[in-house]
């Protein structure tokens, strides 16, 4: 007998779950997808790896829709369009510059390709997550040696700040530009002064638009750009595509395209703040400004993210991120007012049996310390010899491993990095709070994998 541990999960997540405040953005509400849709490459279908029928005339409409010169699907997710990117345009002892938010597959798509890694200044807000660093920094700061850039906008909590200057000025030093738009899919549809101006744009329609999982596309903003990534995507693409995936980017689409979409963010600000114990983060820090769709709410010291994360689950809500002193609401046309009515009322109880109390907003923007270029390529990484060390003997040590805290999915360590006794002391003060992560192997032992 197989006993389905998958199923009886999912079950039993349908069962608790009364609010979603997390992507995917659909909420668990469709049901335009009939299961006879599930269909394999037929004569009268298409190929996605090489479309001439269906899936190409969709693929013209998603660059029209969008502005760019050339987009196709992607149903591995956002990452294997960066990871294809990088492929496609860097080598062995070439150097990519990275923002420090970058997501996991811009550090696989460079140890696949040999290339090494060098990173982007940035910010960090209210001492918990970090946003790219103003324009004239960067541009100061990124690196000669650097032919291609990658760009996070916006951010996982929604801050991000108009790119397009800042994108032009690394194109005119000759900067071939991968802006991973992952989280920003939505804007140009929302925006119509919104111009895809990075060479290639990444997105993911699953986040927020309400596709389903693993759905996403890439923009070229020239076509011999695309000539070049596309032999990469069919060879990271699935060989077997979904036609359900495909399909629920066109519905999603279509969603944003032909309906006013409702967002009551407003009316969800003003009743959180209303609350003792519990606060939101402006829209608007400096030049930073907040996608419509997330929430970023303050926990009072008097407790934590965690035990609210807690609280709300028992309650049958579950939220997109839950940190020391943030939780991150995810908005979707598809919510209700009475949804946001039921998720102020338990944060009300919530506030009331744990006795919480106004406290000052922290909204702090300062300088994130600079991290120094890899000095090992991911690649060098792999093939060197590794062993484990305790934390306390690391201190100089080239790290092996990824370490990546889960919220944020956003490397602590990179392998190739070498460890100081910042970095160390971070993850000791990560370990004890309720957290995931990915990578790591050893921390119960305090031990670390490093370069012999």
């Amino acid at each position: 007998m197989f006993n389905k541990p998958i199923c009886k999960m999912l079950e039993d997540l349908q069962n608790a779950s009364k609010l979603r405040m997390h992507m995917p953005g659909h909420k668990g509400r469709l049901s335009s997808l009939p299961s006879t849709w599930d269909v394999t490459e037929l004569g009268i279908t298409d190929d996605l790896h090489q479309p001439n029928n269906s899936i190409l005339a969709s693929e013209v409409q998603l660059a029209k829709v969008y502005g760019s010169a050339e987009a196709h699907y992607l149903i591995n997710g956002a990452t294997c369009g960066i990871m294809a990117t990088i492929l496609a345009l860097t080598r062995d002892d070439v150097e990519m510059a990275l923002p420090l938010d970058a997501h996991r597959a811009f550090y696989n798509g460079l140890l696949l390709s040999g290339a090494n890694a060098s990173f982007l200044p940035a910010r960090i807000v209210a001492n918990d997550f970090i946003v790219l660093a103003k324009k004239e920094k960067l541009l100061a700061d990124v690196s000669k040696r650097s032919s291609l850039v990658g760009l996070t906008a916006p951010g996982y909590m929604g801050y991000y700040y108009n790119t397009t200057p800042l994108i032009l000025e690394l194109q005119k030093l000759k900067k071939i530009v991968l802006l991973d738009s992952a989280h920003g899919s939505h804007l140009p549809l929302q925006q119509f002064d919104y111009e895809l101006v990075a060479d290639i744009t990444i997105h993911s329609y699953h986040k927020t638009m309400g596709a389903l999982t693993q759905t996403g596309g890439i923009h070229f903003k020239r076509k011999n750009l695309a000539n070049k990534i596309t032999n990469y995507l069919s060879i990271l693409q699935s060989t077997s595509p979904s036609f359900l995936l495909l399909a629920s980017i066109e519905q999603a689409i279509e969603r944003w395209l032909e309906n006013n979409i409702p967002c009551h963010k407003q009316l969800l600000l003003s009743a959180i703040n209303s609350i003792e114990g519990f606060a939101v983060l402006p829209e608007q820090i400096d030049d930073l400004i907040q996608d419509q769709w997330k929430i970023v709410m303050q926990i009072s010291s008097d407790i934590t993210g965690y035990h609210v994360d807690k609280a709300l689950q028992k309650k049958g809500i579950f939220v997109e991120m839950a940190s020391a002193k943030h939780l991150l609401f995810w908005l979707s046309p598809l919510d209700t007012v009475e949804d946001y009515w039921f998720l102020v009322e338990t944060l009300k109880d919530i506030s009331l049996e744990n006795k919480l109390s106004q406290f000052e907003l922290d909204f702090s923007l300062k300088d994130y310390p600079a991290i120094e270029p890899l000095e090992l390529s991911p690649k060098k990484v792999a093939l060197a010899q590794q062993e484990f060390v305790l934390l306390a003997k690391s201190i100089g040590r080239i790290a092996a491993e990824h370490i990546i805290p889960y919220p944020f999915g956003i490397p602590l360590i990179y392998p190739g990095q070498r460890l100081n006794c910042g970095i160390i002391n971070k993850l000791l003060e990560l370990q004890v709070q309720n957290i995931r992560w990915q990578g790591w192997q050893r921390r119960n032992e305090k031990e670390i994998l490093v370069i012999k």
